[in-house]
C-alpha cells in the first residue's frame, strides 16, 4: 500500500537539503505515536503487517558480530509536479510487541541504491547517519505502537529512484536490548511491496563488508515523511546570477 501526498517543501527547508544529504552526525528525535498510523506529510508507505523481525545489540553472539540490524530498500514515487526530488525528514516504523527496554541509542542510515531495489548487490553510497535516544519515551514502547524517527535533517532523494534505510542499535549500547518491528510477509499476498525488500545486516561494518541475508517477500512496515522540492541551484550558478544582477545595476 503506497501513500503519496504532494506536499511542497518550504524554502527554508529546501535550502537545508544539501546540508542534510551529507550530514553524518545529525541528532535524531524518537517519538511514540501510540496506536495511530501517520498520514500527514507521508509520501511513501507500506502498511501491511503479518509477522515481525528484530534489531538488537548482542556482542556475545559470534554469528552476528556487534549488532543485528534490519534494512529496507524502496523506490521513491514521482512527485507529480515540477519538483524532481523528495526531502526526507523522518521515518515511522511499527513496533510488534511491548518494548520496556529498547536499544538506548538507535542509529538509522540512509543509502542510495542502484537500478534494482530488489538486489542487495546494488547498494550505492551512504547519504547520512542519524542517532537518537529512546530515553524520551517513558515506560518504553507498547505493542503495535508507531514510532517516529525524526532525522533532524532533510535528505534529498531523487524521484523514481532507489534507496534504502538501515536501522541498528548504536555500538557500545546495552547488550541484549532489542526492538521487535512489524513486517509484512507477502510471498502469497497481492499486497506485497514490489519495489523493495527487507534485509539483515549482521556484521560490524555497516553495508560495506557486512554479512547479508535477504528476507524474500518480506518488508518492514514503514512511512516516509517529507515533501517534494526543486533541487537547489549550484553555488557556481548562484554566483553567476549574482554577477549578472550586479552588471545590470551598473548599466542602469
Amino acid at each position: 500500500m503506497k501513500n503519496r501526498m504532494r506536499n511542497k517543501l518550504p524554502l527554508a527547508a529546501a535550502v537545508a537539503l544539501i546540508a542534510g544529504a551529507t550530514s553524518s552526525y545529525a541528532a535524531m528525535t524518537i517519538t511514540d505515536l501510540n496506536g495511530t498510523a501517520p498520514s500527514s506529510g507521508v509520501f511513501l508507505s507500506y502498511g501491511i503487517s503479518s509477522t515481525n523481525t528484530k534489531i538488537e545489540n548482542d556482542t556475545t553472539d559470534p554469528d552476528t558480530g556487534n549488532y543485528k540490524a534490519r534494512g529496507q530498500t524502496f523506490m521513491t514515487p514521482d512527485t507529480g509536479d515540477a519538483a524532481t526530488q523528495w526531502g526526507l525528514t523522518g521515518i515511522t516504523l511499527q513496533s510488534h510487541s511491548t518494548v520496556p527496554t529498547p536499544p538506548s541509542n538507535l542509529v538509522i542510515e540512509i543509502w542510495s541504491w542502484g537500478a534494482n531495489a530488489n538486489s542487495l548487490g546494488d547498494q550505492g553510497s551512504l547519504l547520512g547517519s542519524y542517532t537518537g535516544a529512546f530515553t524520551s519515551i517513558a515506560g518504553g514502547v507498547a505493542a503495535n505502537d508507531y514510532v517516529n524517527l525524526d532525522l533532524g535533517a532533510t535528505v534529498a532523494l531523487d524521484e523514481n529512484s532507489n534507496y534504502a534505510f538501515l536501522l541498528r542499535s548504536a555500538e557500545g549500547g546495552p547488550v541484549g536490548n532489542e526492538w521487535t518491528l512489524r513486517i509484512g510477509r507477502g510471498q502469497s499476498s497481492p499486497d506485497d511491496y514490489a519495489d523493495g525488500l527487507l534485509f539483515s545486516d549482521e556484521g560490524t561494518t555497516g553495508l560495506n563488508g557486512a554479512a547479508y541475508k535477504v528476507y524474500s517477500g518480506d518488508d518492514l512496515v514503514f512511512y516516509l515523511h517529507g515533501a517534494s522540492a526543486i533541487p537547489e541551484p549550484s553555488t557556481a550558478l548562484l554566483g553567476g546570477l549574482g554577477a549578472l544582477a550586479l552588471l545590470r545595476r551598473r548599466r542602469h
